[in-house]
């Protein structure tokens, strides 16, 4: 199964902390893609990829060209 960039970050990230973790085994219904395993606990964890919607590409560009851009998110608008 081919793994996102975010997931491959993911387990690197853990692999160098020396978290121990587990893929779950996809089926037929939704589920988390890892269990982590802590100091007396096991936390579940969905990882998401998202890519620059155009207005987030824009103010990229403008970033790049200026040294500065101008915009406005909402903290939350993209993610749940």
């Amino acid at each position: 199964m081919t793994r996102t960039l975010s997931e491959q970050l993911f387990e690197t990230y853990c692999d160098r902390r020396r978290i121990r973790w587990r893929r779950v085994v996809e089926g037929n219904s939704r589920t988390p893609d890892y269990e982590v395993f802590l100091p007396h606990r096991k936390v579940i964890v969905e990882v998401k990829e998202t890519t620059p919607n155009p207005e987030e590409q824009r103010a990229a560009k403008e970033l790049e060209q200026k040294g500065f851009a101008v915009g406005s998110i909402t903290p939350g608008d993209r993610v749940r």
